[in-house]
């Protein structure tokens, strides 16, 4: 009898509400966000109907579900992913997976203009700043600060061919397609932060090693090679990847409204 128990709507908004609450605290996914907001619903209701089974009024059912629930933060708790679990495999991630490349791309653009001044510091050789830091020439593209510029025109390159063009025009939708064009772009970033770190961390520690560890150069190439590889997984997973998120698209309406 307790399952047919009418609950009334003030009591049932107000465990919707909690329940919205954790999913957002857990930062779930919007394809599971329904699933979950509905267990924690059901399972509220069901510890209310237990309290007017007890004889409790319908507001001390209701303290007595909330306090058999436990803290809605330990709850968000239980359900949240590690960090680098929702940053490649959740769809509300999509923003943070592009900001992560580019910031690896910077770090690497900032690495590779250090390296180039260092090894001419090194060598004793003179520093052509006009090739190096000026736009428009090939070393400012592959010993310049124009690496970051490829990094940025890389999520363009993105945004562009996951643009779903919608126009009536058949014949503009069917030129559009020469945005795919861009994944040469994209393939070359990927191949540059994957290899490119690793390649300035070998040759740097094979010619100036007895400078590495005096000077932090060593933690300085770890680390790039490390975030590189992270840029480069987030790139791959927003583009090519098919995780959970890009498999089931039936839940698009995002999480329930509790008004």
């Amino acid at each position: 009898m307790t399952d047919l128990l009418r609950i009334p709507p003030a009591v049932n908004l107000s465990f919707e509400r909690l329940a919205n609450q954790i999913c957002e605290q857990a930062k779930l996914d919007y394809d599971t966000w329904h699933l979950h907001s509905h267990e924690l619903v059901t399972h509220l209701q069901a510890r209310w109907r237990e309290g007017i089974e007890k004889g409790l009024s319908t507001d001390a059912a209701e303290e007595r579900a909330l306090t058999l629930f436990g803290k809605p933060s330990d709850v968000a708790k239980a359900l949240r992913k590690p960090w680098l679990t929702r940053l490649l495999n959740y769809k509300r991630f999509r923003t943070e997976r592009l900001l992560v490349f580019l910031a690896a791309y910077v770090f690497y653009a900032w690495m590779q203009v250090l390296d180039v001044h260092y090894r001419h510091h090194m060598d004793g050789a003179q520093i052509d700043v006009d090739k190096i830091m000026l736009p428009f020439t090939p070393q400012f593209f592959t010993e310049g600060m124009g690496v970051f510029f490829v990094g940025i025109a890389t999520v363009l390159a993105v945004v562009a061919i996951q643009w779903k063009p919608i126009y009536t025009n058949q014949k503009l939708n069917q030129f559009l397609q020469i945005r795919y064009a861009l994944l040469a772009l994209v393939a070359f970033s990927l191949f540059e932060l994957s290899v490119k770190p690793c390649a300035l961390t070998l040759e740097t520690f094979q010619k100036y090693e007895s400078y590495l560890f005096y000077q932090g150069y060593c933690v300085l190439h770890i680390l790039g090679v490390i975030f590189g590889w992270l840029g480069v997984a987030c790139l791959a997973v927003e583009l090519f990847g098919k995780p959970s998120h890009f498999r089931n698209q039936k839940l698009e309406a995002g999480p329930l409204k509790a008004t």
